[in-house]
């Protein structure tokens, strides 16, 4: 079955999993053995079904040929599924919502920033130009892309450490981002 291995690459993943599309196999006939095997697949490797009920009305028919499996790492996650009832195309638009609860956050103390002034930045730089990456990569048809990304970023990152330190310093709201989405248009306008 096309679904095997790439839910065999996905069970490995410790994180939430949701599979979902418009599969064209009717959910509500699982009796049919290859319908069987392909819900089966699913239920073997922990997925949940999110959506039970037909998702494509005819006058006298329901089939449930629009799938969502989930599986969640955490059995407290919480989530509700539905299917909206419109006649925006021949199948019903579906629906999952999850709890997804942040975690409380409080500022640190201290945080790690970089050196990046100008003269370390061009020092950076200058080191980086005088380095021959293409000598240091296997350059053979069955090597292993992600082998060759690795070099190459453990020598940038190497390289940043050597000329751009991270140094500890107090945090300061109005210096500081806070959070990853925060820009430094946000921290001008927090009021002082």
């Amino acid at each position: 079955m096309v679904f095997e291995p790439i839910l065999d690459i996905l069970t490995k993943e410790s994180s939430d999993l949701i599979v979902c599309g418009d599969v064209n196999i009717d959910l509500l006939k699982l009796k049919r053995e290859k319908y069987s095997d392909y819900a089966d697949l699913f239920f073997t490797n922990n997925f949940t079904v999110n959506i039970t009920l037909p998702t494509r009305l005819a006058e006298r028919s329901g089939t449930l040929i629009d799938h969502m499996f989930s599986r969640l790492t955490s059995n407290k996650k919480q989530h509700k599924s539905g299917i909206i009832v419109s006649r925006v195309s021949d199948h019903l638009p579906y629906f999952t919502c999850f709890n997804l609860k942040s975690k409380s956050y409080m500022r640190p103390k201290y945080i790690y920033i970089n050196n990046n002034d100008e003269k370390s930045i061009q020092k950076f730089c200058n080191d980086i130009n005088n380095i021959d990456f293409m000598s240091s990569l296997d350059k053979s048809i069955p090597t292993d892309p992600t082998e060759n990304y690795n070099k190459i970023e453990n020598t940038l990152t190497s390289k940043h450490r050597e000329h751009m330190p991270a140094k500890r310093v107090k945090f300061n709201k109005y210096k500081h981002k806070i959070n990853p989405w925060i820009t430094d248009s946000h921290i001008i306008k927090i009021p002082r």
